[in-house]
């Protein structure tokens, strides 16, 4: 019996690539090695196999692909992809929906995302695999390394806050103004402003933070995986960056693009690749 491994099509865990069920989840397969790595390597070329399906492996790779040692754009952009999307830029000040959006689908559900730096590009996919009642476990198969991050579940401003100012001021969002109410927080190391509008979906319109400021500046229609979708463009201006996010309601974690430019120079894209929702 061979001793490498490979992920199951239906659950993720790792198992020996000559089984033909999985013993975790009961599932049947047999699973080349390069389908394995395309599959959660995200390569668009290799479709996943039904959970019953047969392929066999005599003329692919016989070496695990996943097993190999992740390059070095493959890991800077997962360190990025989980510091910057999957945590969320308002995670930290306990804003953040996007747990609330992975926590919408069943385990299973996978992202796939295609993020270009310079002439590198890589894809990176992200499959939930657990939801309680108070985080969504998002995880990512890079390599050998099964790396999972919990997204808690209901979070808000912290009970050491104080509000030291508190006004009314409109914004221009779409052509059309909106009354906003502004209240500025101070708490052990952090000072923000926040803008919100019980008009506007989601309620949020813009946070200002010393050296940075996020703000919705329109919505814009975009085709997602094949799909339209209706999106809350957020722009984040912090020194000579600035970051534009397209966000889409119905998607596990929200965003389905975001560029990153310095000086005009776009520097960092990310785009959704494709859904595969979990039944």
């Amino acid at each position: 019996m061979s001793d490498a491994l490979g992920p199951c099509r239906c659950c993720g865990r790792h198992v020996r690539i000559d089984e033909h069920r999985c013993p975790f989840c009961g599932k049947t397969w047999l699973l080349g090695a390069a389908a394995a790595a395309g599959i959660f390597l995200g390569s668009p070329s290799i479709a996943a196999p039904a959970p019953d399906a047969r392929m066999v492996a005599s003329d692919q790779d016989q070496d695990y692909g996943v097993q190999r040692k992740a390059s070095e754009n493959e890991v800077k952009a997962a360190v990025w992809m989980w510091d910057n999307v999957i945590l969320d830029w308002k995670a930290g000040l306990g804003l953040s929906d996007v747990p609330k959006s992975w926590a919408a689908f069943k385990p299973g559900t996978q992202v796939t995302y295609k993020i270009t730096e310079g002439a590198a590009t890589v894809n990176l996919a992200f499959r939930l695999s657990k939801v309680t009642e108070k985080a969504a476990t998002v995880g990512l198969w890079l390599g050998p390394d099964n790396q999972e991050k919990e997204l808690v579940l209901g979070g808000a401003i912290p009970s050491d806050a104080k509000v030291v100012g508190e006004r009314k001021e409109e914004v221009e969002l779409d052509g059309k103004k909106y009354s906003c109410v502004v209240k500025s927080y101070e708490w052990p190391g952090r000072e923000i402003t926040i803008w919100t509008c019980g008009d506007v979906k989601g309620g949020l319109v813009k946070i200002e933070q010393p050296k940075e400021t996020v703000r919705l500046v329109k919505t814009e229609e975009l085709t997602v995986a094949g799909k339209k979708r209706t999106c809350a463009v957020w722009e984040t201006v912090y020194g000579e960056t600035k970051i534009t996010e397209w966000r889409a309601e119905g998607v596990p974690g929200l965003v389905v693009k975001r560029t990153e430019a310095t000086k005009d120079k776009v520097t960092r894209t990310l785009e959704v690749a494709a859904i595969n929702e979990a039944k």
